[in-house]
This record gives C-alpha cells, structure tokens and sequence, in this order.
C-alpha cells in the first residue's frame, strides 16, 4: 500500500519506504503487533499447553527361569489420577500381545513415557 501526500501545488508524492516505516512506527502499531506475536507463540504458552496433558507411565518386569533364560512377564500403565492396567503371562508375553496393549492403552492426547526402556525392549 503506498501512501501519498500533497505537495502545494496539489501534486501527490509517494512517500518513501523510510517515511511509511516511520508513520507505522509512531501509530503504535507495531508494538501491539509485536506483543500479540509474542504473547501468541511464546515458548512459555507452547510449553504450558503441551505440559498441560497427562503423563502416561509404562513399565515392565521380567523374571529369570531356573535354566538361567530370562522372560518378558508383565507390562504396566498407569494414566495420571486412574488406577493402572496389565498384562501378565508367567509363560512369557509375546510382541504381539505387548504392541496391542500398548496400542489399546495410548489412545489419547497423554504423554507416553517407559520407565527403562532399554530393558523392556530388548527382552
């Protein structure tokens, strides 16, 4: 948008970009806009919405037989404020069985974290 004043003989001149920079400046305009720009995607308004979810904690144990193998025989999770939920096989639990209760299980908006993740997913 270019904005144009008069000179005296009634001849408009463009104004310059410097000239248009220093009218929106002197409006107050850019300040608000700043302000609103960071109000609207501040890291602390990203961070409290993002915070503002539950935490969904999974957990696992295993035991050793007596031929010294060790099994995978239970997996646990428990959402923020509800009681947890498992699965248990004292044979063993499957990878099939684990990712469809961990499917089943995480289906909304919580952060999901594992307790010793390395442990569980290398048995």
């Amino acid at each position: 948008m270019t904005i144009i004043t008069q000179t005296a003989d009634c001849v408009p001149v463009p104004k310059t970009g410097a000239e248009r920079q220093r009218a929106y400046r002197q409006s107050g305009k850019e300040r608000a806009a700043r302000a609103r720009y960071r109000h609207n995607n501040s890291k602390h308004q990203t961070d409290a919405s993002y915070l503002a979810r539950k935490f969904r904690a999974f957990d696992g144990e295993g035991m050793t037989l007596p031929n010294g193998s060790h099994i995978y025989t239970m997996l646990a999770a428990r959402l923020d404020g509800e009681d947890s939920t498992d699965i248990v096989n004292s044979s063993g639990l499957s990878t099939a069985s684990i990712m469809e209760y961990i499917l089943d299980t995480a289906t909304d908006d919580a952060i999901n974290v594992i307790y010793g993740g390395s442990y569980d997913f290398n048995m």
